[in-house]
């Protein structure tokens, strides 16, 4: 996890520059992205220009979010995902309204996005996605229901 340093108050930013959640799009804030819907094109648009302007976080690109495995219900988890620079928390978020001193959720690139894995024995093969922890985990199963 990502030590945090600051938060953001992007869910009233949002609301005070194009209406009330739930009219015209609708969005979800986690701590540290939020996720957009339209049925607008043109609202989609403004509001990218916003997120655009933006030196907080970044848009991420649907390409970026296929290379990242990110997306795979054709838009369920977000049409627009706006990602926040490491160290900075959505405050509030629908998960929680106070700031917390370490994060977990941005880009894989980041700093603190390093993870372990430990277990009783070795892997069979080497983890390089984080996808790759599903196989793992049903080769883990099978190896117990062996034993």
């Amino acid at each position: 996890s990502s030590d945090v340093h600051g938060g953001v108050d992007l869910l009233s930013q949002v609301e005070d520059a194009f209406g009330r959640n739930g009219r015209d799009y609708l969005a979800f804030y986690d701590p540290t992205m939020a996720r957009f819907w339209f049925e607008d094109s043109g609202l989609r648009e403004e509001l990218g220009a916003f997120l655009d302007e933006r030196t907080d976080g970044r848009r991420v690109p649907p390409e970026e979010l296929r290379e990242l495995g990110w997306n795979p219900l054709g838009g369920r988890s977000g049409e627009e995902i706006f990602l926040l620079n490491e160290g900075l928390q959505l405050v509030p978020s629908y998960r929680g309204r106070q700031l917390r001193s370490a994060m977990h959720g941005y880009h894989p690139d980041a700093v603190g996005a390093e993870a372990v894995v430990l277990g009783l024995w070795s892997p069979s093969e080497e983890l390089r996605h984080i996808r790759d922890l599903h196989h793992l985990m049903r080769a883990t199963v099978g190896r117990l229901a062996e034993q």
